[in-house]
């Protein structure tokens, strides 16, 4: 942050513009305080923040979990007449969603106009943080219904929360999904597939998925020790 303060303290000009750019190099550096009081003081002259500085802001928002400041972003998202944009919508759902929130996370993602892949998968992976498994498998659902197609940053967050759910059958549907869709069972969502098995009753499947892995690393090897002495083995 030392250049930053060097680079923008050398400047004479505290216009929006100026304001803006500062307050977008805080959030991505993740220097809270700053990024705050420079988002303040942006609303302060009666500025706009841009659709590429308040997505920032609201990860800031969501890291700290602050759902105070979010909701003061929130207006100003209101206020600018970008309640409409889909990276500031996305934000909104993701903050909402990490932060417990996830009335308020489904409020906004009911209300985001166009919702694609990355909406759709933080509403799951909050449900499925916030304790409500079903819901998420129940999105899940309804995305595939609209057509959209989920990558693996998907797959592994849908089967988190089938692992969440403990229930073997939709296990067994979303891993004849997965074989479906050709995904191959990299590191990440293969480690997830031996845990879901695993928490639905069924070490076997677990130690055939971890067996058929070709790349396996501690946290995999972990998963299927834990399996084996939950179940007694």
């Amino acid at each position: 942050m030392g250049e930053a303060n060097a680079f923008f303290g050398g400047m004479r000009e505290e216009g929006p513009v100026f304001l803006e750019c500062y307050g977008w190099w805080f959030a991505k550096a993740g220097d809270f305080d700053n990024c705050f009081r420079t988002f303040r003081d942006l609303t302060r002259c009666s500025a706009q923040p841009g659709n590429y500085t308040l997505p920032f802001v609201l990860r800031i928002c969501r890291d700290r979990m602050d759902l105070l400041m979010g909701s003061l972003v929130h207006g100003v998202v209101l206020k600018s007449g970008l309640c409409l944009d889909h990276f500031v919508c996305t934000a909104l759902v993701d903050m909402c969603a990490k932060s417990k929130a996830i009335d308020e996370a489904r409020k906004f993602f009911d209300d985001t106009p166009k919702r694609d892949l990355v909406t759709w998968t933080v509403m799951i992976d909050g449900y499925a943080e916030c304790g409500n498994a079903k819901e998420s498998l129940v999105l899940f659902d309804r995305m595939r219904d609209d057509d959209l197609v989920p990558d693996k940053v998907t797959m592994v967050t849908v089967v988190n929360a089938c692992a969440k759910l403990g229930a073997m059958q939709k296990a067994r549907l979303i891993h004849d999904y997965i074989c479906t869709m050709k995904f191959i069972l990299n590191v990440i969502l293969g480690t997830a597939m031996v845990d879901m098995y695993a928490k639905c009753g069924n070490v076997d499947l677990a130690r055939e998925i971890f067996d058929g892995m070709r790349e396996k690393n501690v946290i995999t090897w972990s998963v299927m020790i834990a399996a084996y002495g939950y179940h007694g083995q």
